[in-house]
């Protein structure tokens, strides 16, 4: 089976509760909801239909809500659109204004209040993902006035950005925050935060769900220049990441996204919080039934960094095929995961974790150097031994998901199951690479909780022993951020003369 993740976008072409289950069937872990589209009554439908479907097959499929933030847009336009000549000077406005320009300019009205209070001289504007490219020259009677440097046909609803912090918008609108309210209303599993510039952006998120009453992880979304530049500080904030290689095209010269997309998958590994690889995986099979050979690479490529998911969008959302379009990014995600340049990869990335430095003889520890963290420890330590010993699993019983996450990012070979009496936590996961949730019942003894892991695997993966579990925990249970536990536990022979004797493990 795949490890890495696949997070589709649902929209017209896939919100029929039949489409949805066979798109679970196929291989998502996670949907997500994009809120730049669509009415809350579609959303709270399709998060029935999601439930309904991942309850029928009693299946860990996580809901991601992405807020559409202060996404810029080309206000209203005639049908076919308005062309800019290059060389020509055009003015932007914001919609509904009535700027005192002369009548021979283009006009291009944007959907953002006070437009040209928020750009100066100097400042670049880009539309339609930089097809069409301006550079702000004055402002007046109430528009930018602005060289084309780069012309074309201008439509209604095209992106607009403003690279290089521009301007200053709030991350959070007031149509985010209701959108917010709805999505903690209906349980959400994740948020994914647009256009973060800074850990401030974060912090004002969690500050609304705390008003709500429901704090859920958050997705920092990288598609800003700004966000670049803080990415160590964001990635610390945050509960997970998401290459958005759309915006994050445009803000950025093209040329540096590969490497931006490579350095933010590293800090997340060493920080053992998800990422998600997104945008153009596979945007030819939105028309056609098989992928060019530089997407499959991608999508390949994506994977030997270390991705955790890799996400759909039109691909799903409005795609002539989105059933087929899951099959083979699956289909690709196991194929890349049991080559050896995967193997290689892995080694490579192990070697720079901060727990594979030489440790210090005794009492040599210097006052400064930082004290090793114990779940990162224990984590490393169970994927050590479980290939020492050959164990076929791996199992974290674990409350919050921290136990599991931090096996996860040294990416063992054995396959990973993460034991947990929280169905928040039991869905959540589902984003972690690797990881293979499976809810269980409260137990109020620890080894109650050790022995009841280790059958509840048994019984899921049908593995009858003889057989070795690395078995690792937080204890007291109950309590959230300890991982302080690891036992070798052997599954005993069982005789059996049914078909489900044999084990699915690989």
């Amino acid at each position: 089976m795949k490890r890495t993740k696949i997070v589709a976008t649902l929209g017209p072409a896939s919100s029929e509760a039949a489409i949805i289950g066979k798109l679970m069937d196929a291989g998502v872990n996670v949907f997500r909801l994009n809120f730049s589209h669509g009415a809350h009554e579609d959303h709270a439908r399709n998060i029935q239909r999601i439930r309904a479907e991942a309850s029928r097959r009693d299946a860990p499929i996580a809901i991601l809500q992405d807020l559409c933030g202060p996404k810029m847009r080309t206000g209203k336009l005639p049908e076919d659109g308005v062309r800019l000549e290059t060389g020509a000077v055009a003015a932007l406005f914001s919609s509904g204004a009535e700027p005192a320009v002369p009548e021979s300019l283009a006009r291009i009205p944007v959907d953002i209040p006070q437009f040209a209070e928020r750009v100066a001289p100097g400042a670049r504007v880009l539309i339609n993902d930089g097809l069409v490219r301006l550079t702000v020259q004055s402002i007046a009677h109430g528009a930018a006035l602005c060289l084309v440097d780069a012309g074309g046909v201008v439509l209604s609803r095209k992106g607009v950005n403003l690279p290089g912090g521009a301007t200053r918008i709030d991350a959070i609108t007031s149509k985010d925050i209701g959108d917010l309210k709805m999505g903690l209303e209906h349980g959400v599993d994740w948020v994914a935060l647009s256009f973060v510039r800074g850990v401030n952006d974060i912090e004002t998120l969690r500050a609304h769900m705390k008003q709500f009453g429901r704090s859920v992880p958050i997705i920092a979304k990288i598609e800003k220049s700004e966000a670049v530049e803080a990415m160590d500080a964001i990635v610390a904030a945050a509960d997970g990441i998401m290459v958005a290689r759309g915006d994050l095209g445009v803000e950025v010269n093209i040329e540096e996204t590969p490497l931006i997309q490579k350095q933010l998958i590293r800090a997340c590994l060493a920080a053992g919080k998800p990422v998600i690889t997104a945008t153009q995986m596979l945007e030819s099979m939105i028309e056609n039934p098989i992928p060019t050979r530089a997407e499959a690479a991608d999508v390949a490529n994506a994977i030997f960094d270390g991705t955790d998911a890799l996400m759909l969008s039109g691909e799903t959302a409005v795609g002539r095929r989105p059933v087929e379009v899951v099959e083979t990014m699956a289909r690709i995600a196991e194929r890349a995961e049991n080559s050896d340049e995967y193997h290689q990869r892995r080694q490579i990335c192990l070697r720079g974790m901060p727990h594979m430095a030489a440790p210090a003889a005794f009492g040599e520890r210097e006052a400064s150097a930082p004290v090793p963290d114990m779940a990162d420890a224990i984590g490393s330590a169970a994927c050590e031994i479980a290939s020492s010993i050959g164990a076929v699993g791996i199992v974290a019983c674990t409350m919050g998901g921290t136990t599991a996450r931090r096996i996860a990012r040294y990416r063992p070979p054995q396959p990973l199951f993460a034991v947990t009496p929280n169905e928040e936590t039991y869905r959540r996961l589902s984003l972690t690479w690797g990881t293979q949730p499976i809810l269980t019942g409260m137990k109020d003894d620890d080894s109650d909780l050790l022995e009841g892991s280790v059958g509840e695997v048994c019984r899921r993966a049908k593995l009858r022993g003889p057989a070795r579990l690395v078995v690792t925990a937080g204890l007291p249970i109950r309590v959230r951020g300890i991982t302080n536990l690891i036992r070798v536990m052997d599954v005993p022979a069982q005789e059996s003369d049914d078909s489900d004797a044999t084990s699915s493990l690989p």
